[in-house]
């Protein structure tokens, strides 16, 4: 489910691994057999510290001449990402190019006499372990409700699936420049990336209680007490009105209108968190994003999300809604 998140728009960027970099140059690590001197070669010693990062945190680059002098030279970066081939050419001449960044690729320093060296950068994702997704939560009663709020529970309901319900979505902040960053300087200098969540979870909780109370249409369909449905001896017991008005507090727990752990909205909080982060977390772009950016994600997680939920609600061990052993009248 993850792996479809990567897959978004054109220009929304996943950094899952570092990938080779076309013609970049050998030999800037020296090493006891073989390897070339910076004299023989003409090459820069570029060095950017550290050289993995966490998306964000800042890169500093130098480069030293043969005989280890910092050196004014111009600088280059090139992604190493096939879905954002972004490079940035420093124009101004500079002995260290920093920044934060958020793509891993390739810095180059070079001079006018040609001499040239490269450093690898790597980002790495971060964590958001420590991020909190904004839920909100409603009871809606019967309804409506639901994303475009076209839903409704009646009394009396068709099946058991219409004696509660729960329906979640995924709404974005528009204010999007005030989650993300633009990169003003460095290597990744005009790229954009996440600093907050600007995704909302809304989670409507619907309850058809009229169909539980006493007095409803539904718990007057049924006996005052449990019988046989008819004289065969081998007629299923009837429910009564006693055991529709039991169910009212079960489906409550189940849905989340009340607290319950294995609840719809206990359930729905974790993978809503994992499918979030997870994406937001890989969205670089060359532009500040706009809302249509994050419908490739908000689409799936509002997919995938109920199906993680509803494999724990609907597990016999952690559902609170239990078939008496009677048959109900719908």
């Amino acid at each position: 489910m993850l792996s479809k998140i990567a897959n978004l728009s054109v220009g929304v960027v996943s950094v899952l691994a570092m990938l080779p970099i076309a013609g970049a140059p050998n030999g800037l690590v020296n090493s006891e057999i073989g390897a070339p001197s910076l004299r023989a070669t003409g090459l820069l010693d570029v060095a950017c510290v550290p050289s993995a990062v966490t998306r964000g945190e800042y890169v500093s680059c130098t480069a030293k001449d043969i005989d280890g002098r910092a050196i004014s030279v111009h600088w280059s970066f090139i992604s190493s990402e096939p879905t954002l081939p972004y490079a940035v050419s420093d124009s101004v001449s500079a002995e260290r190019w920093s920044g934060p960044m958020a793509l891993s690729g390739c810095v180059t320093a070079s001079t006018n006499d040609a001499r040239s060296g490269s450093a690898v950068i790597i980002v790495e994702p971060r964590s958001w372990a420590s991020a909190e997704i904004r839920m909100e939560v409603v009871d809606r009663g019967q309804g409506p409700y639901g994303k475009d709020m076209n839903f409704r529970l009646l009394d009396p309901p068709k099946d058991f699936s219409e004696l509660g319900d729960t329906k979640s979505s995924i709404t974005s902040a528009k204010n999007l420049g005030d989650f993300f960053e633009r990169i003003a300087a460095g290597p990744n200098a005009g790229l954009y990336y996440a600093i907050a969540i600007p995704l909302k979870v809304k989670i409507d909780v619907a309850i058809n209680r009229p169909a539980m109370t006493a007095g409803g249409v539904w718990w007057a369909m049924q006996p005052a007490k449990r019988r046989a449905s008819s004289d065969s001896p081998y007629a299923a017991m009837s429910c009564s009105q006693e055991d529709v008005v039991d169910l009212l507090t079960p489906v409550e727990q189940h849905e989340g209108a009340r607290q319950y752990p294995y609840s719809h909205v206990s359930t729905l909080k974790a993978p809503y968190e994992r499918f979030i982060t997870t994406g937001v977390e890989r969205m670089v772009l060359a532009k500040l994003p706009t809302l249509s950016d994050f419908v490739p994600l908000a689409s799936i997680a509002e997919e995938e999300a109920p199906i993680v939920s509803a494999s724990i609600t609907h597990d016999p061990k952690y559902n609170p809604i239990r078939q008496p052993p009677c048959e109900f009248k719908f």
